[in-house]
């Protein structure tokens, strides 16, 4: 799993089937350490109600699929979990 926070929403008039009520997300990937962002941003399925602003975990590649009802959903991340706090080397963060 991997840490990330929420920076929009992607709004799609067209999606796949296996896709049609599932909420996208736009994420930024962050580093556990200090939390500054890593990568570029990309979108994610939303399967445990995340907003803007968030900090959450999710899942790439085939584990993508299993929060979903079809394991055949064209998913490369899915958002798993909604991240209250973190403790890192003693320094704890709250994100409520």
């Amino acid at each position: 799993m991997k840490k990330a926070k929420v920076i929009g929403t992607v709004w799609a008039t067209q999606k796949q089937e296996t896709l049609k009520n599932s909420k996208l997300l736009l994420l930024q990937t962050l580093s556990f350490n200090d939390n500054a962002p890593k990568g570029t941003p990309f979108v994610a399925v939303d399967t445990v109600q995340a907003g803007i602003g968030d900090c959450v975990f999710y899942v790439t590649s085939k584990e993508a699929t299993f929060p979903l009802k079809s394991r055949f959903a064209a998913v490369d991340a899915s958002v798993v979990g909604i991240i209250d706090q973190t403790t890192v080397h003693g320094k704890t963060e709250h994100y409520l």
